[in-house]
């Protein structure tokens, strides 16, 4: 996978995407949570609906400016806790 964008914000505003990366031919967006320990709860858990509208919604901008193909995307969490790492690939759809 290699990142071809970081902590990347549409123009107009309205959301980031901590990372974009190219695997293949697919273009990912990914959202990274981290917690210094997993004692309160799993950083993968605060990824909710506003969050996955608002990274979905900068998405289909970076597409549209990228020309590149919305149905060649996904969407992956990467979920850090201390020193261990989680990634979940096509953690939600387009939508």
């Amino acid at each position: 996978m290699l990142v071809v964008a970081r902590n990347w914000r549409p123009p107009q505003g309205g959301g980031e995407i901590d990372l974009i990366a190219c695997e293949d031919d697919t273009l990912v967006f990914v959202e990274v949570k981290w917690r210094a320990s997993g004692e309160w709860s799993a950083p993968e858990r605060n990824v909710d609906a506003d969050k996955v509208m608002a990274v979905r919604r900068a998405a289909r901008d970076y597409v549209r400016r990228s020309q590149a193909d919305p149905e060649r995307v996904r969407f992956d969490v990467i979920a850090i806790v201390g020193t261990e790492i989680e990634h979940y690939r096509g953690a939600f759809g387009a939508g």
